[in-house]
C-alpha cells in the first residue's frame, strides 16, 4: 500500500513549467494547479486511493491534510470535496465540513448526499433552520434521482430522531 510520503512533487519538472511561462494554466484550466505541478491523472487518482483508505482507517487528521491537498490541485473533483467534508465532519469540524460539502454542492449539483452530510453538521451546531432546508434538499434530491433509496429511507429516520 502507498502512503502519503511516496507522493512528492517533482521540482525538476515544476522548473520545467515555470520556465516555460506556464503561470497562466493557473486561470485558464481547471486542474492548472496540478498542471503547473506536472501531477498526472494517473499519479491524483493513487493520491485519491492513499487518501480514501485514511479515511477507512479512521486516520482523520492526515486524511483531512491529504484532501485539502486534493481540492488545491483540483478543486472540480467532487470526490475530492466529500473528502474533506467526511474528514472534517468526523473530527467536529462541522464549520469546514459545511464548507466542504457545499463546495461539493458546486461540483455536482444533483447529489444528495452533499446535503445529507451537511444536516448532520447543522444538527451538531445547532443550526435548525439550515438543517431542515438542507433535509429538504437531500430528500428532494433522493426522490429526484435514482439509487438514493436507502439514503432517503435514512434520512426520513434521521428526521424522526433528531429535532429539526
Amino acid at each position: 500500500m502507498e502512503t502519503i510520503e511516496n507522493f512528492r512533487i517533482n521540482p525538476d519538472k515544476l522548473q520545467e513549467t515555470i520556465d516555460a511561462g506556464q503561470w497562466d494554466l493557473l486561470m485558464t484550466e481547471e486542474n492548472g494547479v496540478q498542471k503547473l505541478l506536472a501531477i498526472s491523472d494517473e499519479t491524483l487518482q493513487r493520491y485519491y486511493e492513499v487518501s480514501s483508505q485514511l479515511l477507512k482507517e479512521n486516520q482523520w487528521s492526515q486524511a483531512r491534510d491529504a484532501f485539502r491537498f486534493l481540492t488545491f490541485l483540483n478543486p472540480y473533483v467532487h470526490s475530492f470535496w466529500m473528502g474533506l467534508g467526511i474528514a472534517e465532519q468526523t473530527q467536529g469540524n462541522f464549520e469546514q465540513a459545511i464548507i466542504a460539502y457545499m463546495l461539493g454542492e458546486v461540483t455536482d449539483p444533483n447529489d444528495p448526499i452533499v446535503h445529507a452530510n451537511a444536516l448532520q453538521c447543522y444538527v451538531a451546531l445547532g443550526d435548525k433552520a439550515l438543517a431542515g432546508r438542507a433535509y429538504q434538499i437531500a430528500l428532494d434530491l433522493c426522490d429526484s434521482s435514482e439509487g438514493y433509496t436507502e439514503l432517503k429511507e435514512n434520512l426520513l429516520n434521521y428526521r424522526r430522531s433528531v429535532a429539526i
